[in-house]
């Protein structure tokens, strides 16, 4: 079999796509903290971030998907529900007392 060296022209906007360390570095900096490029594979593999598969070791991340996302810290939004949800009970608690 011969080898042939195979060029494959993609037809694809490079402007429009971040490659994970793009993404990871963009995503530091927008969050404040640092971000690892498992992390930007991560949000294209649970849908939260448009991907382009270019071949098994690349793929590309949407660069207004990559922009407009900001990692919060963990267990914020679940810290903020318990604080919310012990301030009602107390205030039920008040009430029921009274």
């Amino acid at each position: 079999m011969n080898k042939e060296n195979k060029t494959t022209v993609l037809n694809i906007d490079s402007q429009a796509w971040y490659t994970a360390g793009e993404a990871a570095a963009v995503l530091s900096a927008n969050s404040g903290r640092p971000i690892r490029t498992d992390y930007v594979s991560k949000l294209g593999w649970l849908d939260k971030v448009r991907t382009k598969k270019i071949h098994a070791r690349l793929t590309l991340y949407y660069r207004p998907d990559i922009d407009a996302y900001k990692v919060e810290a963990r267990g914020v939004k679940s810290g903020e529900a318990q604080k919310a949800k012990s301030v009602a009970r107390k205030k039920k608690e008040v009430n029921d007392a009274a």
